[in-house]
């Protein structure tokens, strides 16, 4: 769990939240500040943490304004490695209280060689510019101790303005070309902060003796806002007035209830300045708590800014607990001991790497003895097509008409009602075809008279199969099996002559045109299977089965 704590004159801030990459709030605590008494910040601060009960949390202290000095510092244009030391150098000069064990940071500005509206021939090309932040190591002391009676683990301590930026920057109104000059109000204190190029350049807390946000019914609002209103003024001359100087373009104003509404109205009116309206809580999941529940919401932004950083694992602006610092210079022993270890380093990774190698040609070989055995089942089953293929084309270089031969066969069949065919074949082999048959006759003279008809010229000649009497077959009383129609069309012509068509039946006369799958001039039909496809073909024998069915009524039916 995270824990942010800051405080003003009046209260006590505590923010508690859990990160993962998403921050969020779980409960937001105020602890007002005794007044005239002899009980200090973190006296309160250390009774608040006991009494919610918020030991063992990772802790980041916010500190205000007030209890930092900070200072802008200029340097020549020098590595940024040296800055560290230099501005050490110059803080002994520059702070009041600064004593070589007191922490120090400093945020590097953007570099921008010339201020706006000079030349390089009036005034030298400047070099770095940094914003140093130092509190005295006594303070440091309290903090650490404070932290250690609570049984907390301190992370951060960082500055109140500077995490007021961070979370503006988050904010989808905010625009990196635009100069801000960002406003927090309590009860005593207008703490302005300018950013510019979302850095803050410029920071200033005065405390109004008249307060803003006061609950005393003695002070006048309008003397209130017209103190603050004069020391926005005052911070707007002094960013005009700096080595590189700046415009404000817009003022931000924490918080949205109607008291900030008024006080922004207010500036615009003495400014001529845009004023916008900052919710902190706008940008972050915080459950139950919002603007309107939570006495003081702006006060939290800080905590909200430095918990955003935390928790996606971005360092501070200014971070006074872990400062910037040059590069450790290394020794002889050290060099020796680094060149050691990267040694054994590589030489463990040329190890490794040689095992993962092996272990991926092991796989890379498996892979290749199964795609082997899939190819061998893959060459079956292509054999087995081939010849297939091959018995299709045999098919194919007898070039018999099976669509005349069936014409044929129905126009020498006798009449659907005195024969029925249960099965046909369709077969080929050098040139000869066969039309194996299978049926039921009314009787044998039908069946003899089929004979007859199928073997009348000299193309087609009769084999005959198994036939015999069944009873109890209703009026198809005669079987006949395999029975063949042998169509030789070599036998005494040429292959293209087309087979002559049989005599015509005096009776049937009138259905001696009629199409292969009607009636034949005998009363006899004939429906082929859709199964004569090439890819259908057999292999054994050479054979194409056409499977007419059974049928109920007549012929091919």
């Amino acid at each position: 769990m995270l824990l942010a704590i800051t405080w003003n004159s009046d209260r006590v801030l505590l923010l508690t939240a859990r990160g993962g990459g998403t921050l969020q709030v779980e409960r937001a605590i105020t602890a007002d500040i005794e007044k005239g008494s002899n009980v200090s910040v973190y006296d309160t601060i250390r009774k608040t943490i006991q009494t919610e009960q918020l030991t063992k949390c990772d802790t980041i202290i916010v500190l205000p304004r007030s209890e930092v000095e900070v200072r802008q510092m200029s340097f020549p244009y020098v590595p940024v490695d040296e800055i560290p030391d230099m501005a050490r150098f110059q803080a002994a000069r520059e702070f009041n209280s600064y004593d070589v064990a007191s922490p120090l940071d400093y945020l590097l500005f953007d570099e921008i060689s010339v201020p706006l509206g000079y030349s390089t021939t009036s005034l030298p090309v400047l070099g770095r510019r940094i914003l140093a932040s130092m509190i005295p190591s006594s303070q440091m002391t309290k903090l650490t101790t404070l932290c250690d009676a609570c049984k907390l683990r301190l992370k951060r301590i960082v500055l109140r303005p500077s995490e007021v930026t961070a979370l503006w920057r988050r904010n989808s109104n905010f625009d990196s070309s635009q100069t801000y000059l960002l406003v927090e109000l309590d009860s005593e204190v207008v703490s302005q902060t300018v950013i510019h190029h979302g850095q803050p350049i410029f920071m200033r807390s005065p405390r109004l003796p008249l307060g803003v946000f006061r609950d005393d019914a003695e002070v006048d609002d309008g003397d209130a806002t017209d103190s603050m209103i004069a020391e926005l003024k005052r911070t707007q001359f002094a960013v005009s007035n700096e080595v590189q100087p700046v415009t404000i373009g817009s003022i931000v104003l924490c918080g949205t209830t109607e008291k900030h509404k008024q006080i922004a109205d207010d500036i615009h009116a003495a400014l001529s300045v845009s004023v916008a309206l900052f919710d902190p809580w706008s940008t972050i999941k915080h459950g139950k708590i919002t603007s309107e529940t939570l006495p003081h919401s702006e006060q939290y932004a800080a905590l909200i800014g430095v918990l955003n950083e935390v928790a996606a694992n971005k360092p501070s602006d200014i971070d006074l607990l872990n400062p910037k610092r040059p590069p450790e210079k290394v020794g002889k022993r050290q060099l020796v001991t680094l060149v050691s270890g990267v040694a054994i380093v590589l030489l463990f990774a040329a190890l490794a790497y040689g095992y993962v190698r092996r272990v991926s040609l092991e796989n890379e070989l498996k892979d290749l003895q199964n795609r082997v055995t899939q190819l061998k089942e893959e060459e079956k089953v292509t054999k087995k097509l081939r010849t297939d293929l091959s018995a299709i084309d045999t098919w194919a270089a007898d070039r018999i008409d099976w669509f005349e031969q069936l014409e044929w066969l129905s126009q020498h069949l006798p009449k659907s009602e005195d024969i029925v065919l249960t099965d046909m074949t369709l077969r080929a082999a050098g040139g000869t075809g066969n039309i194996d048959i299978k049926g039921n006759a009314k009787n044998a003279d039908v069946f003899s008279s089929m004979e007859t008809s199928l073997s009348g010229d000299t193309f087609h000649r009769i084999r005959s199969g198994d036939k015999r009497k069944e009873a109890g077959n209703g009026r198809y009383e005669f079987r006949f099996d395999n029975m063949s129609v042998i169509y030789q069309p070599n036998a005494s012509v040429a292959a293209n002559t087309k087979v002559p068509a049989a005599p015509v039946n005096k009776d049937n006369s009138a259905d001696n045109n009629s199409s292969p799958d009607r009636s034949s001039p005998s009363g006899s039909e004939v429906i082929q299977d859709k199964s004569s496809d090439k890819n259908n073909a057999l292999t054994d024998g050479e054979e194409k089965n056409i499977n007419a069915g059974k049928a109920n009524e007549g012929a091919g039916k």
